[in-house]
């Protein structure tokens, strides 16, 4: 009887294991870039909702909301926010512009960049081209740039 040897199993094996690892590993650090793309998206999706409120609400009575109870109204959502939505907020002439909807994220919910708050914000100007009407743009604080929507354009 011939007895044959065969050395290159456990290299065949050792080398699925080595790719099995190197794939298990690109998968965990892409899972947790997707779930904070996905934080993201989902804080820019109330802060695009909000933004039309305001717009309505402007269009609609020539000013900003003024009460907190006005502001409230426009921020709050038929849905519950997330949990990872610590705030929704209106803020008036804030640096260029007239109008700018904040939405904070909690604390330790993405990677911080910085020290400072982490938020999307919506930000409008007075249109010169039509009366009572706003022209907006979109931005974030102490989040990466890469994880914002691709028509997010501040």
């Amino acid at each position: 009887m011939h007895s044959r040897q065969n050395g290159f199993g456990s290299v065949r094996e050792l080398l699925l294991l080595i790719l099995a690892g190197l794939l298990a590993f690109f998968a965990v650090t892409q899972y947790s870039s997707i779930i904070e793309r996905s934080k993201v998206n989902g804080a820019f999706h109330i802060a695009n909702e909000s933004k039309l409120r305001l717009g309505e609400f402007y269009m609609l009575s020539a000013r900003f909301p003024a009460t907190d109870a006005e502001k409230r109204a426009i921020t709050s959502d038929i849905l519950k926010n997330p949990e990872y939505i610590r705030d929704v907020i209106i803020e008036q002439s804030v640096d260029e512009f007239d109008v700018v909807v904040k939405v904070f994220f909690k604390e330790d919910e993405l990677d911080n960049l910085s020290n400072s708050d982490q938020f999307i914000y919506m930000a409008g100007v007075k249109s010169t081209a039509q009366k009572y009407s706003l022209d907006w743009t979109c931005g974030a604080q102490g989040i990466n740039n890469g994880l914002l929507p691709a028509n997010c354009n501040g």
